[in-house]
């Protein structure tokens, strides 16, 4: 897919999780989307699908305050795939 194209639909998973629609979550978000935070850190483990995103983020909301979260820091990476960076 196009970079903008992930970008778009990174946009859309982000508004739908502030937005807490979980509906919008699930029609987004692939059934093998897979998701492994670093080891060590509080949030580790492999999350998959609409369902594992949600359980990552309420894990990450558990060790960081995620009203304060900057909701604009998505970048493409070299390999066209998504990261969100400080």
């Amino acid at each position: 897919m196009p970079l903008k194209h992930n970008l778009a639909v990174a946009d859309r998973i982000m508004a739908a999780f502030f937005a807490n629609d979980r509906q919008t979550i699930h029609a987004l978000v692939a059934d093998d989307f897979a998701l492994t935070p670093p080891r060590g850190s509080a949030h580790y483990g492999v999350y998959r699908g609409a369902e594992g995103f949600l359980k990552f983020v309420q894990t990450f909301g558990e060790a960081y305050d995620l009203e304060l979260a900057d909701k604009t820091n998505a970048y493409p990476s070299e390999d066209g795939t998504v990261r969100s960076e400080e």
